[in-house]
Parts: structure tokens; sequence; C-alpha cells
């Protein structure tokens, strides 16, 4: 990991730097600008414009919580009588009398208005005493679109997003060559807002997003329609060039498998001796038998141009017949040809994480990986046959991103944070310690789709990339989200050893105690 704490300290910075513009901005605003803002009371709509019939939401806070503080919105520039109410709510969402304290700080939605000028107003305990305005629009002329990036790689998918729509059936979103008029045969890739191209009676989304076809190299323009018409409503521009990424993202070659007694290899269908591939060993978990296992990270893998080499677990304390398996795949003359060795990783998920780094090291004494050599262990167990100064002899341009998940509690993580300490020869500017909150153990297992599983799929995609390739935007992505000092930093929780199904320690297993002593490392004390 290159920097770390430089991005923890500068978005202190910002902020601090933004709190202070907040302040400004509340300060010398006036309602019909500004969101009102004074002391602690905050109170402002939640978009400047809606579209006609769009729910108008209301955010607050900081107010003192009466029984019946209440908000309305009214014709801008009208007085604050009743009689010029249009839609309205107590802030508790309620329109009902009530003793009970009131919220002093939430939201609350109103009803959609027609077309016009209006002012959102703040009112104490069922008053008439203004505390807060804030100005709304609402206008067909609100709709907006917009891409979820401006630059695309040549043929991703484009994800298009729009807000404050009429909800017509047949509202539309298309893409044109840049500057090409609006007719039908301009048209590249569309979608009605519903995500679908079939004509539809039923009422359209006001907000939300489509995904279209990717397209070659260019620059193109997005645009939005109401109604299955050709009348531009709103676009954006974006362009398709060459060289980008998003990584965590299929490239879409074709995969072929073949299975062999030992495992199963997954592979680019254009594979050639005149074109081999660099190759990524698989080291599943324990006791792992198919590599359906595992299937949509091997598929993936093969899918980015490269060969994964997946091997039956053997369930042993030792790396010894794994790493015989993975020699009777990868060095038979029939495959050999077609293989890039001199870039090659080592994957490996809970048994086979720790084992991930006895298999790299075995395939670097055969002199593999001179041009690229990374090794991405997820939620490692021990690493059988590794001793410390095995750790420590390990090459220093050796690639290393350890992977742990936040609601993992079946591996200790005394044990990965071990291994990130024992490291010794790798610099910090290539290794990483991150976290992928929220998931558990088997997050990487089954036949999933990608999109499930980005928090293992983004950071590999971008180490093979980076490790392989050399690309230089890859490597922020893949060395760069975590930290050296994990549990310092907060993204690695440790509980007591009881609390994880397999602990730092063999727990009354002689076997596993044995293997333990043998490699003499101290797995409880990072």
């Amino acid at each position: 990991m290159r920097h770390f704490g430089t991005l923890k300290a500068l978005y202190a910075v910002l902020g601090a730097l933004l709190a202070a513009m907040v302040i400004t901005i509340a300060a010398g605003a006036s309602p019909s600008e500004q969101p009102f803002s004074a002391g602690d009371v905050f109170f402002a709509s939640r978009y400047d414009c809606y579209a006609p019939g769009e729910t108008i939401v209301l955010d607050f806070r900081g107010l003192p919580g009466n029984p019946n503080d209440w908000v309305g919105i009214y014709p801008k520039a009208a007085s604050n009588d009743w009689d010029n109410v249009l839609v309205w709510s107590f802030t508790n969402g309620s329109q009902a009398l009530d003793a009970a304290p009131g919220p002093t700080e939430g939201s609350v939605s109103l009803p959609g208005l027609p077309e016009g000028d209006y002012e959102a107003r703040l009112f104490y305990d069922n008053s008439f005493d203004l505390e807060a305005m804030d100005a709304i629009r609402v206008s067909y002329s609100c709709a907006s679109v917009w891409p979820n990036k401006d630059v695309y790689a040549p043929y991703e998918p484009i994800v298009v997003n729009f807000a404050h729509l009429p909800g017509n059936s047949n509202d539309w979103v298309g893409v044109y060559p840049e500057g090409a008029s609006n007719d039908w045969e301009n048209v590249l890739a569309w979608s009605f807002t519903n995500g679908s191209q079939a004509l539809d009676a039923m009422p359209g989304p006001i907000n939300g997003s489509v995904t279209l076809d990717g397209l070659p190299a260019g620059r193109y323009d997005v645009r939005l329609f109401f109604d299955n018409g050709f009348d531009l409503q709103a676009e954006a521009e974006i362009e398709v060039a060459e060289g980008q990424r998003t990584y965590g993202q299929s490239l879409g070659k074709p995969v072929s498998v073949e299975t062999y007694t030992d495992g199963a290899f997954y592979y680019p269908s254009d594979i050639s001796t005149e074109n081999p591939t660099p190759v990524v060993l698989f080291v599943p978990g324990w006791g792992s038998q198919n590599a359906s296992d595992y299937e949509s990270l091997l598929r993936f893998v093969a899918s980015q141009g490269y060969t994964a080499v997946y091997v039956r677990d053997p369930a042993q304390y030792s790396a010894a017949t794994l790493i015989e398996r993975f020699e009777n795949l990868v060095l038979r003359d029939d495959v050999l040809p077609y293989l890039d060795t001199t870039r090659f990783g080592v994957v490996g998920h809970s048994s086979g994480g720790g084992m991930a780094f006895t298999v790299a090291r075995h395939f670097l004494q055969r002199g593999w990986g001179s041009q690229g050599k990374f090794v991405f262990a997820m939620a490692p167990w021990f690493a059988f046959d590794m001793t410390e100064s095995a750790f420590g002899s390990l090459p220093g341009s050796l690639d290393v991103v350890i992977l742990q998940f936040g609601d993992d509690m079946t591996t200790d993580p005394r044990i990965p944070l071990t291994i990130y300490g024992l490291l010794s020869s790798v610099p910090a500017e290539n290794k990483d310690y991150a976290v992928v909150p929220g998931v558990e153990h088997s997050y990487p297992t089954g036949d999933k789709p990608f999109e499930q599983i980005q928090g293992v799929l983004r950071p590999l995609d971008a180490l093979m990339d980076w490790a392989f390739n050399g690309r230089e935007e890859a490597y922020s992505v893949a060395l760069e989200n975590g930290s050296d000092d994990p549990v310092g930093a907060g993204i690695q929780e440790v509980q007591p050893s009881s609390a994880y199904e397999y602990k730092c320690y063999a727990e009354g297993n002689d076997a596993l105690a044995e293997a333990l002593s043998r490699d003499g490392i101290d797995y409880c004390h990072p």
C-alpha cells in the first residue's frame, strides 16, 4: 500500500473546509436562493426543482420539538394565511393534533403540485409565525439526465441516471453521435425509462436509471425525451475511449472449461500458443472438490483474458499435495505452451488463502513471475509449510493483497494479521490489507452475478491488471484500499479468539498442533 494515512488526513482537512463553507453559505443566503440555516436550525427542500406531481421532500433539523410544529407549501410571495396553504403536514408526518413531543430532525413528504414557483415554510407549534423558508420550483424543465461516469471503455455498459421526470408511460433515453439530430435513425442505444424497449400503458418512473449497450470509441450525447416523442428535454455528454477500465466488470471474452482428475482450467476460448495467457493458480477452501464452488470467480478471471487453474483440496495440514496437483495440470506438454509463466498470480480463500503463499513461493522458485506476480489471499487460514524466514524471503517485487470480510466469524483475524506482519521483505507500496464490510466468510464462493461480489472482483481485477500489464490506473484500486496498520486504522475488528469458529491456535487438534509447531509461527500475537 502506497502513502498510508494520506487519504485519511486529506478527508479530515476537506471535512473541515466543507463545514466552514456550509456556515459561510448559510450566513449569507436568502430564503429564495439557499436552504434556511440559522444557528442550529436547518430547513430545506431536498431538491430545488420538481416535476409536476412529484412528491416534495422537506428536510429539517434543530427544531424545538414542539407537539405541533408544521410545514406547508405556499405560492411564492403569498401571505402566511391558512387560505394560502396548498399542502401541509405536522413534522411527525400526520395532520392530526398531537400532545406528544414532535421530532427535532427528520423529513416530511408532501404531495406534488402543478407547474409554478412555491415556498416551503416552517412554523412552530401550530402557529403562523414564520420560522424558516425555502424556494421550490415545479416545472417540466426540471427533468435531468446524467451518466454515472464521463468516460467509458469501449463496449462498457452505459448507466444513465434520470430525475424529476413527469412519469409518462413511455419516457425514454437514447445515445446519439455527438451533435447529431434527434431523428430515430441516429439512435445508437436506447431504452424506455422502465428499462424495457416495449411500449407500456403503465406510468413510468420519475427518478431512476437505465443501462444501455456499450459503444465503440467516440464522443456521444445522452438525450432524454418524454412519452415516446422526439422533443429534447435534457442531455449530457459522454466519451468512450481506449484505455479506460471499470474494474470488477467482465471484459466479455468467451470462456472455455476443461476438467481433469486433479482440477480444472477456465481459459479464454481464443487462447493460442502464439498468444499465451498469464496464469492464475486458484487454491480453494478446505475440502473443496469441485471448481463450481468458485464458479463466478474462476469465470471472471478467464473472461479478463487469463487462465485460471483450480485444484481439488486434499484437506491436509500441508501444501505438498496441492502443489503436486498444480504441477500435474500446468506442466503438461499440451498445456504449458498456452501459459505465459513470466506473469502469474495465486488466489486463495480460507485455508487456500493461507497456503496461497506456499504455492506462490514454490512457483517463484521455479522461476515463474519474472514479468509480474501477485498473491490475493481472502480470509486466509494458516500458511502451512511457511516459516517466518520463508515469508521474509519472498521477493520485494511480489504484490500482495490480504482481503478480509467484515462479518466473518469463521477465521480468527489474528491469522491474516500475523501473515501480513511477516511480509517483511515486501515493501509497503507493494502490499495492502483491506476489509469488505458487511459480508461473511463464504462471500467469494458459488455461482453468483458478478455484481454481487464486487468487493472481491474489483480489487482482484485491478491487481491482475497492475501485476500483468503494469497499468498505472490499476494501482490505487488494487493496493490502496486498506491500510498497513489495519487494527490501528480501525478497519479490522478483532474479537476474543473464542468468538471465532477457527481460532488462531490448534484447540485440541493434535495433528494441527504438530503442523503449526513444525512451522514455528505464533499466529495469536500478530
